[in-house]
């Protein structure tokens, strides 16, 4: 299960106090995109020709999504 997703449900069920700006992670809509999501990455990964074509795509993404991430913290 995708941290996000835990995290979301220790937050509805109460099991943790999240910050307020956190709050959006125990929407049932959020816990569900994660949950999917983390089947999606699952499943991709194990079918040979999948997870090479899911690598290559993520090859153009992650420093994109890493700059725009950093871009974020640096203001």
């Amino acid at each position: 299960m995708p941290p996000v997703a835990i995290l979301g449900l220790a937050s509805r069920y109460h099991w943790v106090q999240l910050p307020d700006q956190f709050k959006v992670f125990d929407n049932p809509w959020i816990i569900g995109a994660a949950g999917v999501l983390y089947v999606i990455e699952f499943v991709a990964d194990k079918v040979p020709w999948v997870d090479s074509i899911w690598d290559s795509v993520h090859t153009l993404i992650r420093p994109v999504g890493g700059a725009l991430d950093r871009g974020g913290v640096a203001r």
